[in-house]
């Protein structure tokens, strides 16, 4: 049998226990950036590529989703014109999200038919 800690909470003088998060539950908590950039088919300036970027922007409404943005990627140094890029803050919400029917909806209905290509990188943070 697993040993659990726990801690002790008064409130209003009416003692509580409560378990306290495992090492392994606390570490999993890290913010993830996710990020992708990626290129349309559509004309630059056209109707269909509004009408996909102002989709994409509904992500920023599925539940756990912080810090959203839509981007111009202006670099000349890689072939890709638009970006996204949410954060998260703990996997298991960036997992949620994943699922959610909103993302799925939208990757079968708008991405999929269409970006003609693109590359996701995820981030977390690096600690000393």
């Amino acid at each position: 049998m697993e040993e659990q800690q726990l801690i002790l909470i008064v409130i209003d003088w009416t003692v509580v226990y409560r378990p306290v998060k495992s090492l392994e539950t606390r570490i999993n908590t890290k913010m993830i950036r996710h990020t992708v950039v990626f290129k349309l088919k559509h004309a630059a300036g056209s109707e269909l590529e509004r009408s996909f970027l102002n989709a994409a922007r509904e992500l920023a409404n599925i539940p756990n989703v912080e810090k959203f943005e839509c981007l111009r990627q202006v670099s000349k140094k890689n072939i890709y014109t638009f970006g996204l890029s949410m954060e998260f803050s703990s996997d298991g919400k960036y997992q949620s999200y994943n699922i959610h029917p909103d993302h799925t909806n939208f990757v079968k209905t708008r991405w999929i038919p269409e970006v003609s290509d693109f590359m996701e990188i995820d981030y977390e943070p690096i600690t000393p």
